[in-house]
């Protein structure tokens, strides 16, 4: 079996190298079960899979990464590489969706994306198909809070982040792509058709033990954001993110240099906007990367509790 490569765009990406959340591990297993239905895998199936389906490779070191993400295993490869393995059945969708659309993507955003070099097949029993991406050095950003010291430094940073939202906003939607339902997320629905599913969910968190939550101010926050203009309404299709985390960013000099999680990049029905604590998918911030005026963070928050799993 013989990796497929694959045309990516003409910038490199890696997944961040911070130190503090991203420590190598030395044991042959994957740091931590983290779904029901976990693929197992270790290191010695990796370096099968990498040797069997690049010969070219067969010789660079391999070891793993101990933040490995939610969805993919990653996995060193030598100086220049990275090794993602879907950790759940049904990776490979994410895989594919990946390889078809980062290269027509990624050359229109102002920052970089991953490049996949390379897709593997199922073998060796592991049951989906994985990829290889290039590296480059870089770090997550800092995640701040109230408590944090304002930097003005940091705003270079959101206007890099509001100018990526607004780069997607701009991209065309092929029709191929309204076609794709790999493409299709909830998290580009109205909000107000999250409005049952949120209220439930709240509701359920008042039975776990312990749980050092204000689900009362949850309700409230969400109370706010159902009371918005505009939040049942659909918009034509746009391509967005889904998971704009500090941890899918990547930055160098206190500047964005790349976005991550391709997995998250479907096309909305709905614009999103920011919440206080970061997470923002859609072209309404890019008017001005400081404009968080009320509406804006209420619509944020709603679109924080709304759109988390």
């Amino acid at each position: 079996m013989v990796a497929t490569p694959v045309r990516a765009g003409p910038t490199a990406v890696k997944y961040p190298v911070d130190t503090a959340t991203l420590r190598l591990m030395e044991s042959a297993t994957v740091t931590g079960r983290l779904h029901d239905d976990e693929i197992p895998m270790d290191l010695p199936l990796v370096r099968a899979l990498v040797d069997r389906a690049l010969p070219a490779c067969a010789g660079l070191a391999l070891r793993q990464l101990g933040s490995s993400g939610s969805s993919n295993a990653l996995f060193r490869l030598g100086d220049e590489l990275l090794v993602r393995l879907p950790r759940q059945p049904g990776g490979s969708t994410t895989i594919e969706k990946e390889a078809r659309w980062l290269p027509r993507i990624g050359p229109l955003l102002p920052v970089s994306v991953p490049e996949i070099v390379a897709i593997g097949e199922p073998c060796l029993g592991y049951p989906e198909r994985w990829s290889v991406v290039r590296w480059i050095p870089g770090d997550v950003p800092l995640v701040v809070g109230p408590e944090t010291p304002v930097d003005p430094a940091r705003r270079g940073l959101a206007q890099d982040l509001a100018g990526v939202i607004a780069a997607l906003g701009h991209i065309d939607v092929p029709s191929a792509a309204l076609r794709d339902p790999a493409l299709r997320w909830y998290r580009g629905e109205p909000l107000a058709r999250r409005d049952a599913h949120v209220r439930a969910g709240i509701e359920a968190c008042r039975a776990i033990p312990g749980l050092a939550l204000d689900l009362d101010a949850a309700v409230r926050v969400w109370d706010e954001a159902m009371s918005l203009p505009g939040i049942d309404r659909a918009v034509p299709p746009r391509w967005y993110h889904g998971d704009l985390l500090a941890e899918n960013l990547v930055v160098r000099d206190g500047r964005l240099a790349a976005v991550l999680d391709s997995e998250a990049w479907p096309w909305a029905t709905q614009p999103s906007t920011s919440s206080p604590r970061g997470r923002c998918s859609t072209p309404p911030l890019a008017r001005s990367s400081a404009d968080l005026a009320t509406s804006v963070k209420r619509r944020g928050c709603g679109q924080e509790l709304g759109h988390s799993r």
